[in-house]
């Protein structure tokens, strides 16, 4: 009975979890209103595939087929039939779904954070303790980008099931001096199960592994027994495994990189500084310099250009040496740094992925959340005195930016100022301004922001291209300036997004809408694409190159060529939508005897 009382009275626990939750879904509501963004539809599109998720069929292509990661994430992609069974769809029923994740995920870290804080000593104060945890990690303005970025529920499930296996694994870990079958039953069972439900909701979750190791090393440091060497083994055996996978990768990842505007040992030290500019964000919130688009972050060329590269890699040093020397006195800041950054081994270290994301620190937030709940029960009694206040007045300011962050992803028109205000130098942040301004026929407006983008990055050959485009449609484009920017496209690097305006280029040039793209202009440019790989890194898909141009072809009436052009294109890569195309092409121009052959 004493110790209940100490612990906080359970009624008292469950409501103020209760209003917690409501709080923090009162913050995210105006975001329910946004829209979808940026990687949304080339993940939830094909739910409109073969007329939408009518039969166990087109649901099972639909999951089976994920390009999102290695494994395809089939249990985020299942999730996503829930809220839609077709395309297009309305982006509310995710973003709902979303942020019911969140809330779940809210009330898991309160239980994992309970039974941390039982092992850690604090068992008086437990519940309270968790609850705080929660509580800052709820409602971090750094999240709302992982909640409100509707396909980032990848980053949500995987996070929901690796809290329920960690959960799973406390249950077993403690019973292990006294229960050992018990506990090595919860233990392996919850890893197996739990570490494979977040793996299919996206890779990440084969940190699992290492995120319980770090609760070993810190909370139960001072545990000498015999079935603790086991439990290292347990954990350490898969944790070395990913490691080592990691390693194996390394002889060809260099040809990985070709497609990035930087090198291996260039993001390696730029993610020293991208990693302690989390840490910054996650323990002093702030709303500057947040957003969707990071773009815009420099890359570090050298260990002093920028000269904060060496101050990050000397910090993330020492951080990880004072957290393992701190283990004993110190477990639960041990445990924050560890699980901090263990949580960006997969996304922020060797494998080409962009730079930066703000929804990588969705889990590895949790364990700083719990480090610093930890703090809120200072032994001088004066600052005892103050801490509940501190504490209310932490939350009442995560809260008030949370609620401004959501406002800003209430809206498309709100998410383009936010994005171009706090990165007025992103390459994305202005092409998606000025596709927002063109989709209001604000050709004009639209044109400001694609100049600015092309003065800022010159290099860039997409966006010259949508910067033609939009000149057309003021019909301010002449065929020198077309070729002037194809010509330029022939001396340089080929880049993936350039060659996707092509068909909007052959609609225009087939409506005749202004001067300066016509069918021969658009044949010199899928030729400088081709001229491209006579420079370095040639990366350009022959396959792409004739499919477009087939299509061109049929645009000119042409037809007999446009049909032997998708012959190559299917020779190049083959694929049952370019012999259906066909078929169709040969149907209408009526050569039905062709068309029952392909």
């Amino acid at each position: 009975m004493i110790r209940k009382h100490h612990e906080g009275h359970p009624v008292a626990i469950a409501i103020g979890l209760a209003l917690l939750l409501a709080l923090c879904a009162a913050c995210y509501w105006p975001s329910l209103s946004g829209p979808f963004v940026f990687d949304d539809r080339p993940n939830l599109s094909p739910l409109g595939q073969f007329g939408g998720i009518n039969s166990w069929d087109t649901f099972w292509h639909y999951v089976s087929n994920g390009h999102a990661g290695p494994l395809g994430r089939p249990l985020s992609l299942a999730s996503f039939t829930l809220n839609a069974q077709n395309w297009p769809a309305s982006p509310y029923p995710f973003r709902l779904t979303n942020l019911g994740i969140h809330l779940l995920n809210g009330i898991l870290v309160f239980f994992l954070a309970a039974q941390l804080f039982r092992q850690g000593g604090k068992t008086e104060k437990a519940a309270k303790l968790a609850l705080f945890a929660s509580a800052i990690w709820l409602l971090h303005p750094l999240l709302v980008s992982t909640t409100a970025f509707i396909v980032q529920r990848m980053t949500q499930l995987a996070c929901f099931f690796s809290l329920l296996t960690l959960i799973g694994y406390m249950h077993g870990r403690v019973k292990l001096a006294k229960e050992p079958k018990k506990a090595w039953a919860w233990m392996i069972l919850s890893m197996g199960l739990g570490g494979s439900l977040a793996l299919f909701s996206k890779e990440s979750g084969v940190l699992l592994p290492i995120f319980a190791l770090c609760i070993e090393v810190s909370l139960f440091a001072r545990d000498k027994t015999p079935n603790r060497r086991w439990a290292l083994l347990l954990l350490a055996l898969p944790s070395l495994a990913i490691l080592g996978y990691m390693a194996s990768l390394l002889p060809g990842i260099e040809a990985a990189y070709a497609k990035r505007d930087f090198t291996l040992n260039e993001r390696l030290m730029t993610q020293s500084r991208v990693v302690m500019d989390y840490l910054s964000r996650l323990l002093f919130p702030r709303m500057q310099g947040s957003g969707l688009y990071h773009d815009d972050f420099a890359v570090s060329t050298g260990p002093l250009s920028p000269a904060t590269t060496l101050w990050s890699m000397l910090s993330i040093t020492a951080l990880l040496g004072f957290a393992w020397l701190s283990r004993f006195k110190a477990p639960f800041l041990s445990l924050g740094i560890f699980w901090f950054f263990a949580g960006h081994i997969l996304e922020s270290t060797i494998i080409p992925l962009e730079l930066y994301y703000e929804h990588r620190n969705y889990l590895p937030a949790i364990g700083l959340a719990i480090a610093a709940a930890s703090f809120t029960l200072p032994t001088n009694e004066n600052l005892r005195k103050i801490a509940p206040l501190l504490a209310v007045f932490f939350i009442a300011l995560e809260a008030f930016m949370t609620w401004q962050n959501a406002v800003m992803w209430s809206s498309q028109k709100n998410l383009v100022h936010m994005t171009v205000k706090e990165h007025p130098t992103s390459l994305r942040a202005l092409e998606r301004s000025a596709l927002y301004y063109a989709a209001q026929r604000d050709y004009q407006t639209a044109q400001v922001y694609l100049e600015r983008a092309v003065k800022l990055h010159p290099n860039k050959n997409a966006i010259k291209l949508s910067l033609a485009q939009t000149q057309c449609l003021l019909n301010q484009l002449s065929i020198d300036e077309f070729n002037a920017i194809t010509d330029h496209i022939a001396k340089g690097n080929y880049d993936k997004e350039s060659i996707q305006y092509l068909p909007e280029f052959i609609r225009l040039a087939s409506m005749n809408v202004c001067t300066g793209i016509t069918y021969t202009g658009l044949h010199r440019l899928l030729d400088a694409f081709i001229q491209q790989r006579k420079v370095a890194r040639p990366r350009v898909p022959m396959h792409l190159i004739h499919y477009h141009r087939a299509h061109l072809l049929a645009a000119e009436g042409k037809y007999d060529a446009a049909i032997a052009t998708l012959d190559a294109a299917y020779q190049s890569r083959p694929n049952i939508d370019i012999l259906l195309l066909q078929a169709v092409w040969l149907i209408s121009v009526h050569d039905f005897e062709q068309a029952e052959k392909y």
